[in-house]
């Protein structure tokens, strides 16, 4: 009986000079920073620290030395960033396939733009190569004012055949 007192005595005091790991308070998102005689150690859970001053606590989790938990930070921290830079790198590709389309875009709008206005400008000839013929006709058809109103007639009849004419040639904007 004197022995199991003695030890139950003797367990806790012994605990209390070395064997207990101890607390710094540091805790980061599920991490406890813990000394003790084996040198310093990390709970990766949660801790529970005694209440008992001689015995330890108790860690909910795994329990790793520093060094161990340094390297397995650093390859975490490394997979990581390898994971960001995957990441950027698609990113990066995917804005040049964009800025490579863009690119072929603006030529073509641009073409576009140079074959409406080439268009337009020959719609304009036309239609002033038109007005030019009936404005050429001798003033004595155009006295009378029967044939006036005939040949304005004509002329607008003629321009606007022309304008249907160019304009179902023409695709319509917006569409492919």
């Amino acid at each position: 009986m004197r022995k199991c007192i003695i030890a139950a005595v003797a367990v806790p005091v012994l605990l209390s000079f070395g064997l207990v790991l101890e607390s710094f308070a540091q805790e980061d998102v599920a991490y406890t920073f813990l000394s003790g005689p084996a040198g310093p150690r990390v709970c990766l859970g949660t801790w529970q620290p005694s209440g008992d001053p001689a015995l330890p606590g108790n860690c909910y989790g795994r329990l790793m030395d520093l060094n161990q938990f340094s390297a397995s930070s650093a390859r975490l921290g490394a997979e990581r960033l390898s994971s960001v830079i995957d990441l950027l790198f698609s990113i990066d590709q995917r804005l040049s396939i964009n800025n490579e389309q863009m690119q072929s875009l603006l030529l073509a709008v641009g073409n576009l733009q140079r074959a409406a206005d080439k268009q337009a400008s020959q719609n304009g000839g036309l239609n002033e190569a038109i007005n030019r013929r009936f404005n050429a006709l001798p003033q004595e058809i155009l006295a009378n004012d029967a044939f006036r109103r005939e040949i304005s007639r004509l002329r607008e009849d003629i321009l606007k055949d022309v304008d249907a004419r160019i304009s179902a040639k023409t695709p319509a904007r917006g569409s492919r």
